[in-house]
């Protein structure tokens, strides 16, 4: 048994040996080089943030009288108030901005709001903009409608005119139809007393 131990620690011991001269006989061992310090300013690399636009709303006005017409729904008064109005959208932001739509609120007297119509050239509620290139504006002309139930004659009601609106759209991203350098300057108010 010991002579069989002897044999297998002859054998080992050659493979190791066959080993070693086979790994020095093809290995390249470069000689050290030393080591230089690096310019950190040579190991960064730049980083492009995205162009991103900037959707703002410049003005709201409007342009001519509203009207305020009567009709009787199923006994009831209603009146229909049409509102003609500019809104002027600006893309004040560094990229350019795809497809969105503008909407408009109004706000009661007592505090509630609620969207309403703005029809511009066909566009019966929303006006959609196919796009607005960095530093450009839009400007839409149309008529704010909407309902109320009792005489609105000499109210004083405010509009919100939204660039990158949701409104209407039940699943919608928080940016809207438009990722922009900033999401929190989108809207403007206009005050008005009807006539």
């Amino acid at each position: 048994m010991e002579k069989i131990g002897k044999i297998l620690l002859t054998i080992v011991m050659v493979f190791i040996f066959i080993g070693v001269m086979f790994f020095n006989a093809f290995a390249q061992i470069e000689p050290t080089k030393p080591i230089r310090p690096v310019d950190p300013d040579k190991l960064r690399t730049p980083i492009r943030l995205p162009q991103l636009p900037d959707l703002v709303i410049t003005a709201i006005e409007i342009t001519r009288s509203a009207t305020i017409s009567e009709r009787e729904v199923a006994g009831l008064k209603r009146y229909t108030v049409s509102v003609p109005m500019r809104v002027i959208v600006r893309n004040q932001g560094k990229g350019p901005a795809g497809r969105f739509k503008v909407g408009m609120d109004y706000i009661r007297p007592g505090g509630a709001t609620f969207g309403v119509a703005f029809n511009v050239g066909g566009d019966v509620t929303y006006p959609w903009i196919d796009s607005l290139a960095a530093g450009a504006s839009k400007a839409l002309t149309g008529t704010v409608s909407f309902e109320e139930g009792s005489d609105p004659t000499g109210q004083r009601f405010s509009f919100v005119a939204i660039a990158d609106s949701c409104a209407g759209e039940e699943f919608s991203s928080p940016n809207c139809h438009v990722s922009e350098s900033n999401e929190d300057n989108n809207k403007r108010t206009l005050s008005a007393r009807l006539p």
